[in-house]
């Protein structure tokens, strides 16, 4: 049986290899995501920006280097943790991505989801937690914990607090 990080390794080659995914022409590099396959924390961001489509490496631009901090001033580093992102490639002009760019990339962020299996799931901004509570908005789920969103299998979601 494969280990997490191979899952992860022959998750990315997938994709990396699968030319019909949106955004990709515009883009620098696939920004995949990053950190521990045995994370209890996954942060899942909404699209690579300027920064992160340069280096490939998703949390890198300015917001991810607050999050660094953010999590070394709670004792973690990031490479205990496992950084990801709704799209794999960067929006032209940073724009949000679209609901057919979510779509097309959802089957892998789903199965990254299940190979890691975290504890916890992050959704910093609106796209990211719209894929768990759909239709909700940010102001009135932020700072809140909804627990039984998912389960092993992922396309199981459910919307319960």
């Amino acid at each position: 049986m494969a280990t997490k990080r191979e899952r992860l390794s022959q998750l990315r080659e997938r994709m990396e290899r699968n030319s019909s995914l949106p955004l990709r022409a515009g883009a620098t590099h696939l920004v995949f995501g990053e950190g521990s396959p045995d994370a209890a924390l996954y942060f899942l961001g909404e699209a690579p920006g300027r920064a992160e489509d340069a280096q490939g490496r998703p949390f890198v631009g300015q917001a991810g280097r607050l999050l660094t901090r953010l999590l070394e001033r709670n004792g973690l580093r990031r490479e205990e943790v496992y950084l990801s992102n709704l799209v794999r490639f960067r929006p032209p002009q940073n724009r949000p991505p679209s609901s057919a760019e979510i779509a097309a990339f959802s089957p892998y962020i789903d199965e990254e989801i299940s190979i890691i299996h975290p504890v916890l799931i992050v959704t910093p901004r609106r796209f990211a937690t719209n894929k768990f509570l759909p239709g909700e908005k940010l102001t009135q789920t932020h700072g809140t914990l909804k627990t039984g969103l998912y389960s092993s299998d992922v396309s199981s979601c459910r919307g319960t607090t």
